[in-house]
């Protein structure tokens, strides 16, 4: 074999390579445009469930279990909120639901060490491809431990201060 047909093999493989890994990064990227193009949305609805959360934790800086604050119905029943969400709160989620195209699965709200977990889940079933989640924390350890106790593969992107993007794999 020529070194000129081994370069040119070689050539073909390092753009095949480094085109699936920009797309890849892309196809990633793509899915969190709905929290940079509503950013202050999802700080609002995140102020809003962190206010009423704590009104029920009675200020309480203790651990807390799951809350799902909302949770899609999908085509068979009707949406279902926490007895604990507001009117103002329910339309700022529903809000978000329509921006994201119907994806908006589930809201869910814990505390761990003292610091709010909010996960908004898309596309819970998978339905438009894989399920990623866009959450806030005030502490990246926090997040990583809770993900990694669920045993699941995702890749994690810091999208702007607390907010990440976790891609379910």
């Amino acid at each position: 074999m020529s070194f000129k047909k081994l370069f040119i093999g070689l050539a073909v493989v390092v753009l095949v390579v480094a085109a699936g890994y920009i797309f890849t990064d892309m196809y990633y990227k793509a899915k969190y445009d709905i929290f940079k193009e509503h950013h202050e949305l999802f700080e609002a609805v995140k102020d809003e469930a962190e206010l009423i959360m704590s009104k029920q934790e009675g200020g309480s800086d203790t651990d807390t279990g799951v809350t799902i604050l909302y949770a899609t119905g999908g085509n068979a029943s009707v949406d279902s909120f926490d007895d604990v969400v507001s009117a103002s709160l329910q339309s700022k989620i529903r809000e978000l639901d329509v921006l994201s195209e119907g994806k908006l699965s589930i809201l869910r709200y814990s505390k761990h060490g003292g610091e709010s977990l909010i996960q908004f889940l898309f596309d819970w079933e998978s339905a438009y491809g894989d399920p990623y989640h866009i959450v806030y924390c005030g502490n990246r350890d926090i997040l990583v431990k809770d993900y990694e106790s669920e045993h699941i593969e995702y890749v994690l992107d810091k999208l702007k201060d607390n907010w990440y993007g976790i891609a379910l794999k």
